[in-house]
């Protein structure tokens, strides 16, 4: 046996291919001599790749790699009070995202409890990676819910400015917001107009604050809830999470300015409570200093 036979055709950078092709056809030969092979047979086991010495030292196939890129903290969202999920097996998102729409279920249920569940689509696979009809919803903090309307739908429609229910679907885009773990919504301009008009209606919501959750009137401005073509039937919601973990500016100065707003009205209620406790120890003072003026007398 030569050299070459061993070696190939160049000599190997990797000494480790070396000893696995010499550990291979003495292998080979092993079991060449245990079966009583005949010596051409031996030869041609060493010469050739398709005599049945070799297909009997041929290495077992390789098993395929699943790769689980590392989505291993994956939750499964399923029916809960408020919530109806098309598939469970595409409702798979991060722990921030299942229990933000958990939440958000309750909080409808109790605000609308005689109208039908947020309808939950498609978030993600189990473990991750593309998704079947969708460019992102690859790392469990995409989230599609249908659009609530006036009469329930049986099927997938699109939602126009009449038919669409803007008590519904601003509760749900105001407590995703206030929630401060979503980064952007996406949505037609068309039902943002709708929805603009409604908010400043009926909520407390001044201009500023309006300006800061939709994009509507300036579609230029980067603010939480966006435009985006074929989103008409459905609020694409996205969440916070480990690919975008800066965030979007609006959300974050959005949610920035809550919490200072949150901070100061819990300032000024300190305060007015510290200014009763105070007006009723001086009462106390006072009429105890009454009492004993007319018990001295």
């Amino acid at each position: 046996m030569s050299w070459r036979a061993i070696w190939g055709r160049h000599t190997p950078c990797n000494v480790l291919v070396a000893v696995k092709r010499v550990l291979l056809l003495t292998s080979g030969l092993l079991f060449a001599l245990s079966s009583e092979a005949p010596a051409n047979q031996l030869d041609a086991c060493a010469s050739s790749s398709a005599s049945p010495c070799a297909r009997a030292t041929a290495s077992p196939p390789r098993r395929k790699r699943i790769r689980r890129r590392h989505r291993r903290g994956f939750r499964q969202l399923r029916q809960a009070q408020g919530l109806s999920v098309r598939d469970k097996k595409r409702a798979w998102g991060t722990k921030p995202t299942v229990y933000t729409l958990q939440h958000l279920g309750k909080r409808y249920a109790e605000a609308f409890p005689h109208a039908g569940p947020i309808h939950v689509h498609d978030i993600s696979g189990r473990w991750g990676g593309r998704l079947a009809g969708h460019r992102s919803h690859r790392y469990g903090i995409d989230v599609d819910i249908r659009l609530p309307v006036r009469s329930e739908p049986t099927e997938y429609t699109n939602a126009t400015k009449d038919t669409i229910d803007l008590a519904r679907t601003w509760f749900v885009i105001e407590e995703l917001v206030n929630s401060c773990r979503v980064d952007m919504l996406f949505l037609d301009r068309e039902l943002q107009r709708a929805l603009y008009h409604y908010a400043a209606e009926h909520t407390d919501h001044t201009a500023e604050s309006l300006e800061a959750i939709l994009q509507f009137p300036s579609w230029k401005r980067k603010s939480i809830v966006r435009h985006w073509r074929n989103h008409r039937n459905h609020l694409h919601v996205r969440f916070r999470g480990w690919v975008n973990r800066k965030g979007a500016r609006a959300a974050k100065a959005y949610c920035r300015d809550q919490r200072q707003a949150l901070w100061m009205a819990r300032r000024e209620r300190r305060r007015q409570l510290a200014k009763k406790k105070r007006a009723v120890k001086s009462a106390s003072a006072t009429t105890a200093a009454r009492q004993l003026k007319l018990a001295n007398r």
